[in-house]
């Protein structure tokens, strides 16, 4: 790693894989979730959308990132949306503790709940719950790496 910093090196492992989730095909249409396991994905993306917003404007440090992880939750919330025939919900911005390790805390939570979601779901859905708890996850590493 001459000349490149371990941070720099994550954060763009990160970007490159957080920019390759591909999600499913944009012919869909909303369709009836007969397991109900997508609202609650979509919700805690929500959440971690207006999490991450807040902490962005409110100055904290390392923003890029944290843009960067807010808009992957954006590209997640804006198809489980569109599948499900919902708006993205307005999420909650609340955090409890330390932002950085609350953020981390959070992002492992929501790589299981997606994790689950995507054993749960049939298999229409299975893809793309998996993508959204693979981003999920390197999020909590991403976080991790930069004082979460």
């Amino acid at each position: 790693m001459a000349g490149h910093t371990r941070r720099v090196v994550l954060l763009g492992a990160a970007a490159a894989t957080l920019s390759g989730c591909s999600l499913l095909s944009r012919d869909q249409v909303a369709v009836v979730d007969e397991t109900p396991v997508l609202q609650p994905v979509l919700d805690f993306a929500a959440d971690q959308i207006a999490r991450l917003t807040a902490a962005v404007d409110g100055g904290a440090p390392n923003d890029a990132t944290l843009v960067m992880l807010r808009d992957n939750h954006l590209a997640h919330a804006g198809e489980l949306a569109r599948i499900i025939g919902v708006d993205v919900p307005e999420g909650s911005a609340d955090v409890d503790g330390d932002l950085l390790p609350t953020l981390n805390r959070l992002e492992a939570e929501g790589t299981q709940q997606a994790t689950d979601a995507c054993l749960e779901t049939t298999p229409e859905f299975a893809v793309l719950l998996g993508e959204i708890a693979a981003c999920r996850a390197s999020h909590s590493d991403v976080l991790g790496a930069i004082g979460g």
